[in-house]
């Protein structure tokens, strides 16, 4: 499997040789540019310029949840290991602990948590010195 970022869409893309490529599902619901994207087994994970991060269910390319907080777009991203991290315009680093199980059709929400951190010197996502803002709590 492999990805293309498409302006604001993700395009997922099941290589079964060199030669045999064939597009398995177009991942929407950014509203402006993907600038980044991560995954695992379990999720693909997507960070736009609309400030959002869009969590996709691997196996079956479904939307699962839309992570909020950043205030200006999101310029980079990691995911390993259940944990989300991402560096914004905003001058903030979020991460977020994704739980074992996320399901789109959840009436109320898992709970999932996210710390702040505030970059002291955030230039291209490289970071010196960071210093903990505040812990929220997800919906």
């Amino acid at each position: 499997m492999t990805f293309d970022v498409q302006d604001r869409s993700v395009a997922v893309w099941d290589m079964h040789s060199a030669s045999d490529i064939s597009l398995r599902r177009m991942l929407v619901g950014h509203r402006a540019a993907v600038n980044v994207i991560d995954f695992d087994r379990r999720y693909i994970v997507s960070a736009s310029g609309d400030r959002t991060i869009k969590v996709w269910d691997m196996s079956t390319c479904e939307f699962v949840r839309t992570l909020n907080g950043h205030k200006r777009g999101i310029a980079c991203l990691q995911y390993r290991d259940s944990l989300v991290v991402s560096g914004s315009s905003d001058n903030t680093i979020r991460f977020v602990i994704l739980p074992l199980y996320m399901h789109p059709s959840s009436s109320q929400g898992i709970p999932w948590s996210m710390k702040v951190l505030k970059a002291l010197e955030f230039k291209r996502c490289k970071f010196k010195a960071l210093k903990v803002l505040e812990n929220e709590g997800g919906p």
